[in-house]
Formats: structure tokens, C-alpha cells, sequence
């Protein structure tokens, strides 16, 4: 097999097996080297990853505590929390509610509108209780959960929006009008989930977030076992400024999504009140844990992650794989905080206190790089943190280098093996190819695919180098023939795109040995020759023509074709204009004449216009005196027309009141004939109570000594009877001489009013023929007014014509100077029929 293989083959052969045993040996070490390299370099990478996310965690969970401490130590929050439990225990005596109704209306929206949202398969959630359970005992508690959530027309997750209701003005609702603003720009400002106050009785007094566990008890109430009664207990028994920390949980208020309450007492003037308490928020945790979903720009690439696991197990922070997590309660909720249990060797480790670093199966069944350690969190609680990138992610560069080395071992082989037939090429090989790429370029160079050649280059004087140099005088002789017929093209080529730029004075000058080259070359410079000499005969009379001269044409001599039709068009031009010229003079010389004419008829007008203006002007001036006078007298008259309007306005107003001086007189009267009948009655009285006195007096009398007494109450009543009928005489003659006064006004005040009557009757006449005045004098006004606005607007029209005829003037002027000009420009041209 080898006997027939030629020398190149076996030593290609021989190099390749060679090279190929050294680049599996350099390949594999290389490989496992890198390897390792970057194995470090990956777990270097997640380390500093966990540790600045472990950093970040202590801050966030450090100012958290920050916040709440220094607000429980505010002043404003201490207020706010005495002010929210007054108003608290209050609500019950402020505010007017049927406590049975309520506690329906409580049960009816826990029914339709919590139990059912809230997701009881939660591992370590409570089990649903029935509705009656929910309902706070507390007749202030019961009030407080109908106004903020029952009765509030928010919609669920916007309970917070009531700030004040005016149907349930109270205490409380004055506080938390007062109070509530700030606590929800706490909450949003910080992205907190909720903030509370406790009472020492364990009232949960004011959320901001108004969630199911609003006004209930965390010592005795529905909630009394979820991590906010247990962080709530702890803070009781805290000194002020420390803190308890209560771990994620399913936490039932908030449909057993996870939550996790920190807390620290409320003391004012060093007394212990109550508890502040904030439900902390999982998403600044999600967002620190996920990078906000920049996993790669971290260096995380497409698997890499950090997540927490708290000393249950269970995770703290979403996965970033959550979606093929093939939980239930994992998708329903939405979140593996508090509900997926990882227990993988990282994790176990971590919550041992022990750093790991080593290649594990992670929670999802996928081989990874994994370091963790442990976060202390409020020095209460530990969690472990854990770092991860998938094995065929991070070790993929290991294999793009075995793959690089591979191929670079391959690359050796070739070019060794190249290096080895490098001698037989160059000794055989080579010349032979040189010589078939030398005639391969003549062959193009004599088909014209190519403008270089080469003579073929000869070393030696065996069979090879003979025939280069045979082939080289060949190449040489019709390298000299093709350059001749290229000098002669060329020459060619330049002298058309003369032509074609418009200069026809260039010839072909070059020679070939090529004979029909030569005759063309010929043909080409005789037909530019002749081209010339008519071109030049064109412009010749086009040069007279610009001299305006319009008397020669050029000569057509036996051209046919474009250029004959050049030269008809060109005499044909010439013709045109002479015509132009002849109509040009014959219109000058009749716009000459009637520019004339129209002169003297201008002038005439001009003068015409200017003294029929003048007589305008002194016609306006008198009228507008006339006018002037006419209106002044109109204004007098309508003066006096007001004058009297007033005049009679106040004679109306006099007639009224005499009316009145009537009508008042006649009340008198029948005030005065009412108090006359009462003094008939009176009088009648008196005569009566006199009889029964005088009866009463002879009734004493025959009664004797009995009698004396009652005989002088008679006689008293018998005086005052008396007394009383003098006095009504007196009142008689009093108001009948009332009555004839009386009477004398009524008929004084009927004179007045017919005064007044006839007296209006003659201003009303005088009113009449002065509105008649008025009248005309508007009249004879409009009337001089419309004559004089025709004399102003026949002033002007005048006025107008004047100018106009100043300015046809002008133009008569420059049409005659127009007319002089065409005619003396048309003589100064050559032209047939001048």
C-alpha cells in the first residue's frame, strides 16, 4: 500500500499522526487547567455577589429599623397615638349605630369579599373559620370596621383612600383626618406594606393600609396567633428604642400571602402606651434579591441567582425560576416566599453557621456552582443566603477553549504537513506552476480580461527553461502589436470626448500596424474636419445676428439630415425677428401717436378736476357750519324735554302722595267712628253700673246694720260710674272734633289731587309739542347731515379724480417716451424692410 503512495503523501501522512498525538496531550491539559481557573474565578464571582446582597440586606433591614424607632419616638406619632386611642373608645358614644345591624353587614362582607380570596391550602395556614368568628366584640371596634371598610365605597386595596367621612364626624374620624396623610406618605415613601398602633389592651387602634385586621384584638381576637400578635407580645415586653423582629409567615389579613412584622414600644413622658408595628414589604426584598431583573449585567448570565432561606427552610425572596417551580399554591400566589422548602447541602450548611462552596443538585434538580453563608437579621433571627449559577453555564467557556485548542492542534497539523511538501513543490511543483500561471496570463492578456503581464521567470536551462524563454519572445512581440492598437484607441478615445465636450479642433495622430485601424482613424478625422468647417459657417451668421444684423444666412450647400435642419432653423430664426422688427417700429410709431393725444386730453381734465374741487371744498365748509347749528338746537330741545319728564314725574309723585293724605283721612275716620261707638258702650256702662248701684244702695239699707258696708262699696260704685260717664263725655267731644278736622284734610287733599290732575294735563300737552320739535329738529338734522356727507363724499370723489388724472398724466408721459425708445431701438437694426 505504502509502495505506491508518492514521497508527499508519506510525509504528510507521518506529520499529521505526529502533530495529532501532541495536540490531544496539550488539549486535555489545557482543558483541565482552564477548568479549574475558572471554576475560581465563577465561585470568586458569586461570593462577591452574595456578599455585596448580604450588604444590602442588613442596610434595608437596618433602616427599616431606623425608621421605626425614631417615629415611635416622635412626638407627632406619640399625639397621634394618644389621640387615635381617645377617639377609639369613643366611637361608641359619638356615633349613633345598630350594633346588630353592623355586625351583619361585617359578616355579609367577609363573606362575599375575604374567605373566599383568601388561599387556605398555604402550608401553616390557619383553617377557615365561620364568619361570626371575624366580628370584634367591642361595640367601638364593630363601629370602626363598618365606617373604614365595610361602609368605605373604596375598592379593595384603596380602603387607605378615606382620609374623613362627615356621616361619622367623630373624635377619631377628626384624628385620623389629621394624622392619616402623614402615615401613608410614610407608607408609600418607604414602600412599607402596613403601619399599626396597639393599645397596651391589645386594640389594634389605627392601620393605615385598613386590611380585615383593623380594630381587632391580638390578645384575644381572630388574630391572636399570626406573627403580628407574636411581634406585638414581644414589643410589650421591649425597653424603649429596642425592637422585635417577628420572621416571614402566611399571614391570613393578607390573603396568607407572606408578611413579617418588626415592632418596638410607644412611650410618652417615659410611660409605656402602646406598640408601633410595621408589616414589612417583600418586594425592596425582591427587588434587592433579583437585581430588579438585570441578572445578567450582575454577571448572573441566563441561570445564575441569590435568593434567602430562613431557619425553616423556606424561602424569603421569590425565585427567579418561579414559573417552573410545579407548585399550586407556588403559582397561585404568585410568590415561594414562606412556602417552597429548599433543603439542599448549601442551605443545611449555611443555617449551621458554616460557609459552602462545592457543585450541588439544586431545589430544581439542576446540577450548579453553589456558595452560601448566613445573615444575622436584627441579631434575632438567622437566614442563610445562597449564591448559584448553573455547571453548564459557567463551565461553558471551558468547553468553547477545548473546542479553541482543538482546533488550533488541527491548524499545526496542516501547516507542518505544509512545510513538508514546502521542498517538493518548490524544486517540481512550483516551476511548473509558474510557468502554466505565466501562460494562463498571456492567454488573458491577449483576450483583453486583463491589462498586466508577465514574462515567465527562468532559473535554469532544463526543458522547463527553454520553453519560458520561447514563450517569452512571444509575449514581448505581441505585447509591442496590442500596445500600438491601445496608443491608437486611446488617442481615439480622447479626440471623441473632445467632440463631445463640444471641441471639434482635436485629430487622431497615432499609427498602428493594424491597416484597419489606420482607415479609420482616417474616416474619423475627415468627418470632424468637415463638421467644423459648417459649424463655423453657423456661427459666422450667428455672430451677425448678435450684432443685429438680420440681412445674411448661412448656406445649406448639400447637407441633409440634423445638421440641414440646424441650418433652416437658424435662417428661419433670422427671418422671425426681421419680421418681430418691422412690427415693432409700426407699433412704436401708433403708441407715439396716441400717447400724444392722450396728453392734451389729460391736461384738459386735470384742470377740469382741480376747480370743480376747490368749489366743494367752500360747499362742505358752509354745510358743516349748518350742521353744527342744527344740532346744538336739537340738544336744547331734548333738554327741555327731560326737564319736563322730571317736572312730571314729581307732580305724579305729589298727586300721590295727596291720595295717601285721602286714604289716611278716611282710616281716621273710621278709627274715630270705631272709638265713638266704644264710648256709646262705655257711656251705656256707666248708666247701667249707676242703676245698679242706686239698687244696690236700697238693698243696703233695708238690710240695716248688715247692710252699711255693702251701702258704701254702692256709693264708691255709684261714683265711679259717674266719673266714667263724664270721662266718655269728654272723649265724645274730643274725637268729634277729630272727626270735622278729619274731614277738612280729606277735602283740602281732594283740591290737591285735582290740582295736580290739571297740572299734569298741561305738562303732558307741553311734553307733546316739544317731542314734536324734537322731532323736526332730528329731522332737519339727519337731513343736513346725508346733504353733507354727499358734498364730502363728492369733495373726495373729485378729490380722486384730480389725482387720477395727475397720475394718467404720468403714464401718457412714459408711454410717449416708451413709444420714442422702440422706435429709435428698431432703427438701430439691419433688417429687410427698414
Amino acid at each position: 500500500m505504502f509502495k505506491n503512495m508518492s514521497i508527499k503523501i508519506k510525509l504528510t501522512l507521518v506529520s499529521v499522526i505526529g502533530l495529532l498525538i501532541l495536540g490531544v496531550f496539550i488539549t486535555v491539559l489545557s482543558v483541565n487547567k482552564s477548568t479549574e481557573a475558572l471554576l475560581e474565578a465563577e465561585y470568586n464571582k458569586l461570593k462577591s455577589i452574595e456578599t455585596t446582597k448580604a450588604s444590602e440586606i442588613n442596610n434595608y433591614f437596618n433602616s427599616l429599623k431606623s425608621l421605626l424607632i425614631s417615629l415611635a419616638n416622635s412626638k407627632s406619632t406619640q399625639e397621634a397615638f394618644l389621640e387615635f386611642e381617645d377617639g377609639f373608645y369613643k366611637l361608641s358614644d359619638e356615633i349613633d349605630l345598630d350594633t346588630q345591624s353592623i355586625k351583619k353587614s361585617l359578616q355579609n362582607d367577609f363573606e362575599a369579599n375575604y374567605l373566599n380570596s383568601v388561599n387556605y391550602d398555604v402550608p401553616n395556614s390557619q383553617n377557615r373559620r365561620s364568619t361570626s368568628s371575624y366580628v370584634p366584640s367591642l361595640d367601638s371596634a364593630l363601629i370602626a370596621q363598618y365606617i373604614f371598610i365595610t361602609n368605605n365605597k373604596e375598592k379593595l386595596g384603596e380602603k387607605n383612600s378615606l382620609i374623613y367621612d362627615e356621616a361619622f364626624d367623630s373624635s377619631y374620624m377628626k384624628a385620623h383626618k389629621k394624622y392619616h396623610l402623614t402615615y401613608d406618605k410614610y407608607l408609600n415613601e418607604f414602600a412599607l406594606y402596613d403601619i399599626f398602633m396597639v393599645d397596651l389592651k391589645g386594640n389594634l387602634i389605627y392601620t393605615d393600609f385598613k386590611e380585615k385586621d383593623f380594630a381587632t384584638n391580638l390578645k384575644s381576637g381572630v388574630y391572636s396567633n399570626t406573627g403580628i400578635a407574636k411581634a406585638y407580645k414581644k414589643a410589650l415586653n421591649l425597653s424603649e428604642g429596642d425592637l422585635a423582629f417577628e420572621d416571614f409567615a402566611p399571614y391570613e389579613p393578607s390573603y396568607n400571602a407572606a408578611a413579617s412584622f418588626i415592632a418596638t414600644p410607644i412611650f410618652v413622658d417615659d410611660v409605656k402606651k402602646g406598640v408601633l408595628i410595621f408589616q414589612m414589604p417583600v418586594d425592596n426584598i425582591n427587588a434587592i434579591m433579583n437585581f430588579e431583573g438585570k441578572f445578567k449585567q450582575a454577571g448572573l448570565g441566563n441561570s445564575g441567582e441569590v435568593y434567602l432561606v430562613g431557619s425553616d427552610y423556606k424561602m424569603r425572596n421569590n425565585s427567579r425560576f418561579i414559573k417552573d417551580i410545579k407548585n399550586d399554591v407556588v403559582q397561585n400566589l404568585g410568590s415561594t416566599i414562606g412556602i417552597w422548602e429548599i433543603k439542599t447541602p448549601s442551605v443545611q450548611n449555611a443555617l449551621e453557621n458554616k460557609d459552602f462552596q462545592d457543585i450541588i443538585t439544586d431545589y430544581r434538580g439542576i446540577d450548579v456552582l453553589s456558595l452560601s453563608s448566613t445573615i444575622d437579621i436584627f441579631d434575632t433571627t438567622k437566614w442563610a443566603i445562597i449564591a448559584e449559577i448553573d455547571e453548564e453555564e459557567a463551565l461553558a467557556p471551558a468547553h468553547e477553549l477545548r473546542l479553541i485548542i482543538s482546533v488550533l492542534s488541527l491548524i499545526i497539523i496542516v501547516l507542518v504537513a505544509l512545510v513538508t511538501l514546502y521542498f517538493f513543490n518548490a524544486l517540481v511543483l512550483k516551476p511548473l506552476e509558474q510557468f502554466q500561471n505565466s501562460l494562463l496570463s498571456f492567454f488573458d492578456y491577449v483576450n483583453k480580461k486583463t491589462e498586466d503581464i508577465k514574462l515567465l521567470e527562468v532559473k535554469s536551462n532544463d526543458e522547463i527553461g527553454l520553453m519560458a524563454k520561447a514563450v517569452n519572445e512571444n509575449i514581448e512581440l505581441t505585447q509591442k502589436s496590442l500596445e500600438e492598437e491601445k496608443s491608437l484607441i486611446s488617442d481615439a478615445s480622447t479626440v471623441i470626448n473632445s467632440v463631445n465636450s463640444g471641441d471639434l479642433s482635436q485629430r487622431i495622430n497615432s499609427n498602428s500596424s493594424n491597416k484597419g485601424l489606420n482607415e479609420l482613424k482616417d474616416l474619423i478625422n475627415t468627418m470632424l474636419i468637415n463638421l467644423d468647417n459648417n459649424i463655423n459657417n453657423i456661427l459666422e451668421i450667428l455672430g451677425e445676428y448678435a450684432n443685429y444684423n438680420y440681412l445674411k444666412q448661412v448656406d445649406k450647400k448639400d447637407l441633409r439630415g440634423e445638421l440641414a435642419s440646424l441650418i433652416d432653423g437658424i435662417n428661419d430664426l433670422g427671418d422671425s425677428i426681421t419680421g418681430m422688427l418691422l412690427e415693432n417700429k409700426n407699433n412704436g410709431l401708433t403708441l407715439q401717436n396716441g400717447s400724444q393725444k392722450l396728453l392734451s386730453n389729460v391736461d384738459s381734465l386735470n384742470t377740469s378736476s382741480n376747480e370743480a374741487a376747490a368749489s366743494l371744498e367752500q360747499t362742505a365748509a358752509a354745510l358743516e357750519e349748518i350742521t353744527s347749528l342744527v344740532t346744538t338746537n336739537t340738544q336744547k330741545v331734548n333738554e327741555m324735554s327731560s326737564k319736563t319728564n322730571q317736572l312730571t314725574s314729581s307732580v305724579k309723585e305729589g298727586e300721590n302722595l295727596a291720595t295717601s293724605t285721602t286714604l289716611a283721612m278716611d282710616e281716621i275716620n273710621e278709627q274715630v267712628q270705631s272709638i265713638s261707638e266704644a264710648i256709646l258702650v262705655i257711656d251705656q256702662i256707666a248708666f247701667q253700673t249707676n242703676i245698679l248701684s242706686l239698687n244696690a244702695a236700697v238693698e243696703a239699707a233695708t238690710a240695716g246694720e248688715a247692710g252699711k258696708g255693702f251701702a258704701v262699696v254702692a256709693q264708691e260704685v255709684r261714683n265711679l260710674a259717674s266719673r266714667s260717664a263724664e270721662a266718655a263725655n269728654e272723649i265724645k267731644s274730643i274725637v268729634e272734633n277729630a272727626t270735622s278736622k278729619a274731614n277738612e284734610g280729606k277735602h283740602i287733599s281732594e283740591n290737591m289731587i285735582k290740582g295736580y290732575s290739571d297740572l299734569n294735563s298741561s305738562i303732558t300737552e307741553t311734553i307733546e309739542l316739544i317731542k314734536d320739535v324734537a322731532s323736526a329738529s332730528s329731522e332737519q338734522k339727519t337731513g343736513v347731515e346725508q346733504v353733507n356727507d354727499a358734498i364730502n363724499m363728492l369733495d373726495s370723489q373729485t378729490q380722486k379724480n384730480a389725482a387720477i388724472a395727475t397720475e394718467t398724466k404720468t403714464i401718457a408721459e412714459q408711454t410717449n417716451k416708451i413709444a420714442l425708445k422702440v422706435v429709435e431701438d428698431t432703427n438701430t437694426k439691419e433688417f429687410k424692410g427698414k
